[in-house]
This record gives structure tokens, C-alpha cells and sequence, in this order.
């Protein structure tokens, strides 16, 4: 699924989305095709469809993507810690 959307000064831009079985995001792609602007976003979740890691890359290659962030949540289902940087690891 993806959308185009008009920005002022920059033209047309695009977003391409992935969907897991689930209906969660697990990949969106911002300008999928231009290289020099390529951006990919990776979204991972855990079994109770909460949002654990996010990871990114400027190519659509899942082998060479960066982790972001990781999120942890307290047993009711609360977020509890979110870890950034790009030297962490799952």
C-alpha cells in the first residue's frame, strides 16, 4: 500500500507500507525508487502485537539495517523503557 502526498518546495513524495498478518506496520519506505532519498523504516513486534524494536536503512535490504530503538513494556502492557542508538543490540 502506498500514498503520494504533495510538499510544498519539494514536490511529490511518496510512503510505501507493509503490513504483517496482524495489520501492524513492518516496513515503510519513503520515496521507494529515488536512491538519494530512499529512507526504509523496519517495525518489529512481539507476539501481543507491541512494537519492540525499530530499525532503519537507505536501501530496502533487511540484512543491512540499523537498530534505532528498542521498547519494553511492564506486564499490564505499559511502555517502560525505550532504548535509542544506533549501537544496540536485540
Amino acid at each position: 500500500m502506498g500514498m503520494v502526498k504533495y510538499v510544498a518546495g519539494f514536490g511529490y513524495k511518496t510512503m510505501d507500507y507493509t503490513y504483517d498478518d496482524l495489520s501492524n506496520v513492518t516496513k515503510s519506505i519513503y520515496q521507494k525508487g529515488t536512491a538519494a532519498e530512499t529512507m526504509v523504516l523496519y517495525f518489529e513486534y512481539d507476539k501481543n502485537k507491541l512494537l519492540v524494536a525499530t530499525y532503519t536503512n537507505t536501501t530496502d535490504n533487511a540484512t543491512t539495517k540499523v537498530l534505532h530503538a528498542k521498547y519494553s513494556y511492564y506486564l499490564h502492557g505499559d511502555l517502560k523503557r525505550v532504548e535509542l542508538g544506533d549501537r544496540l543490540r536485540v
